[in-house]
């Protein structure tokens, strides 16, 4: 009698066992599932913090060369003003130049750093 109880517990602490271990691998892929998911989105983060790195430095850039703009601009009123033409015709091809350079680097597609 007392082996028919072991052998009936037996077959129960089996059956629960099975089940545990089927909603142990359930979980284990849930678990796989969420930890790809999060490395997916730690890389997009990576990206996109490189790319509005690149973009910042690249609006810096710009406001640097808007502000050598004004002043050449200004120098080049100041050689008109004083019928300096060779100073003005140079001062506007520098101008020209820089004019150039910010249309380039705000059309110009943001290449991605190496690390």
């Amino acid at each position: 009698m007392a082996v028919k109880l072991f052998l009936k517990e037996l077959a129960a602490a089996k059956e629960s066992n099975g089940s545990l271990l089927s909603q142990l691998q359930t979980e284990h892929g849930r678990n796989d599932t969420l930890t790809s998911r999060a490395n997916n989105a730690e890389t997009e983060l990576r990206v996109l913090k490189a790319a509005t790195h690149l973009i910042d430095k690249r609006d810096r850039i710009v406001r640097l060369i808007e502000f050598a703009l004004v002043l050449l601009i200004g120098f080049m009123i100041d050689a008109a003003r004083s019928s300096a033409w060779t100073n003005l015709v140079g001062l506007g091809i520098a101008s020209g130049a820089l004019i150039f350079a910010v249309a380039l680097i705000q059309w110009w597609p943001p290449t991605p750093e190496n690390k």
